[in-house]
């Protein structure tokens, strides 16, 4: 494909702007200039760095204060109108400090002038340098936390080896001391609610439940309220009472052993137990299901 034609006069153009400024001679320095960067950690640099083109053109100070006269902290930024200390920030007509101190802000102000935002710089650093700096909100949110999930975990560990859960330490990691797992501590409770593989077969490494587990967690939760409401009408309807569906299913009166897969079964047969409601009276006969066909009566 050709090219544009209304283009190919702009391109010409651009290559002779190109070629004019590569055979342009560089600007001659006025007599007595010297430049340097106005942030002190880049003028450093560059007045260590040899083969920097700007410390050997420039004669640069030999000593770049990063302090004013005051022992305030200078800022290493360029920025057009801001301030000329480091961590001040200038709004609208106050000031404001804002450090960034082990990954959390710590926010002060406003100030109305530039050297009492500078002043609280210098004293903040002072007292985190000697460990005495106030906590923050954040800080303090932290603490709290910490203890109330400390007494939370001494509680549940009480029963943790009994139970077979997790026993978890609150120490540099939260962890548990029979497998070793550790997990963020904002996990830290749900996961001491949990089994411990090392201790129990019914679930995995993971803390998952085996297939066994999960069939048998399933029949629990739609057996339950059947056989509850099946126990309720089970003496008037001379049927078998459940106890210990969860495990072994047994009729409290005949003492017949159901299996789990035979619940249904159960809560349909006639118990032999005499349980009628009249004590006096026997109980009625069983009613048979009749098979085959029957004669015309």
């Amino acid at each position: 494909m050709e090219p544009c034609v209304f283009a190919q006069p702009l391109q010409l153009a651009m290559i002779h702007i190109v070629k004019a400024r590569n055979v342009a001679e560089p600007l001659d320095m006025p007599d007595g200039f010297q430049w340097f960067d106005p942030r002190p950690a880049v003028a450093q640099r560059q007045q260590d760095d040899p083969k920097s083109s700007k410390s050997a053109a420039t004669a640069l100070p030999a000593v770049i204060s990063t302090h004013d006269e005051n022992g305030f902290l200078l800022s290493t930024s360029a920025r057009p109108g801001g301030s000329k200390y480091q961590y001040v920030r200038k709004v609208k007509d106050v000031y404001r400090v804002v450090l960034p101190v082990d990954g959390k802000r710590h926010n002060f102000g406003p100030y109305h002038s530039e050297s009492a935002a500078a002043e609280k710089v210098k004293q903040f650093l002072a007292q985190v340098k000697e460990g005495t700096a106030a906590l923050t909100r954040g800080q303090k949110r932290t603490e709290k936390f910490d203890t109330s999930l400390q007494e939370q975990l001494e509680t549940l560990n009480r029963t943790a080896e009994l139970e077979k859960r997790h026993l978890v330490t609150f120490e540099a990691k939260v962890k548990c001391v029979f497998c070793e797992t550790s997990v963020h501590k904002y996990h830290a409770i749900k996961f001491a609610n949990r089994l411990c593989h090392k201790l129990t077969d019914l679930v995995d490494r993971k803390g998952s439940h085996t297939r066994a587990q999960t069939s048998s967690n399933t029949r629990k939760g739609v057996f339950s309220p059947q056989v509850q409401n099946h126990n309720l009408m089970a003496v008037e309807n001379f049927l078998h009472f459940l106890i210990n569906a969860d495990t072994n299913p047994e009729c409290r009166y005949c003492g017949k052993i159901f299996k789990k897969s035979q619940i249904k079964t159960a809560m349909g047969q006639r118990c032999p137990f005499q349980h009628s409601v009249d004590t006096t009276a026997p109980n009625p006969p069983v009613r048979r299901r009749l098979v085959g066909k029957q004669p015309a009566s």
